[in-house]
Parts: C-alpha cells; structure tokens; sequence
C-alpha cells in the first residue's frame, strides 16, 4: 500500500510536471484570440473610415460645377506637361553615371555613414 501511495504520489507529480506548459498554451491561445479581436476590431474601424472618407470625397466632387472641374483638369494637365518636359530636360542633362562611379558614390556613403556613426560615440 505504501508503494502504492508513493507511485500516486510520483505519477502526481509527473502529470503536474507535464501539465504546466498547457497552461501557458492555453494564457497565450487567450492573448492571441485577444490580439486578434483587437486587430479585427481596428480593422472594422479602419473601413468604417475610410467608407465616411470616400462619401465625403464624392461629396465634395459632386458640389464642384463642371466649369471648376474643367478649369482643374485644365490646370492638372498644363502642370503634367511641364513636368514631362522638366524630366526630359533632366534626363537629357544628366551625366552618363558608369557602374565604377556608383560603386564609388557607395563607397563614399558607406564611409560618411561609418563616420557619422563612430562620431556620435564620442
């Protein structure tokens, strides 16, 4: 009987051992089912804005006259084609960069970065 009750004892023991990892499975399944509510929540948030955005957007367009929505397109595309010409201009104007020069603009930001890093040591 006294074996008996030591095995009981033992095997208690063995089965509390065993256990403790599923108790903190189970606290971080919790936290996770948590983190996930939350994150489902803000994403619910989220759209719910949006939508209120995108009705005000639409709004807004339908109270503008055709004649301000004529004159802004007028005026968007003059700006886009000035800045064609300006990238054209740009590229036309650029220097031709060789591969050698790049890799020496990288080794001269590299350096500055070790530079700047070591100096906020001191």
């Amino acid at each position: 009987m006294t074996e008996a009750v030591a095995e009981e004892a033992d095997a208690t023991g063995k089965v509390t051992v065993t256990r403790a990892p599923i108790a903190d499975l189970e606290r971080e399944q919790t936290q996770a089912v948590r983190s996930q509510a939350q994150a489902e929540s803000k994403k619910k948030g989220e759209a719910d804005e949006q939508q209120k955005l995108t009705r005000e957007l639409d709004r807004h367009i339908q109270q503008e006259s055709n004649e301000v929505l004529a004159e802004r397109l007028i005026t968007a595309n003059s700006a886009l084609i000035s800045q064609r010409d300006l990238v054209a201009t740009m590229q036309r104007n650029k220097p031709e960069e060789t591969v050698a020069a790049l890799d020496a603009r990288i080794t001269r930001y590299r350096q500055a970065k070790l530079n700047y890093a070591t100096a906020d040591r001191n």
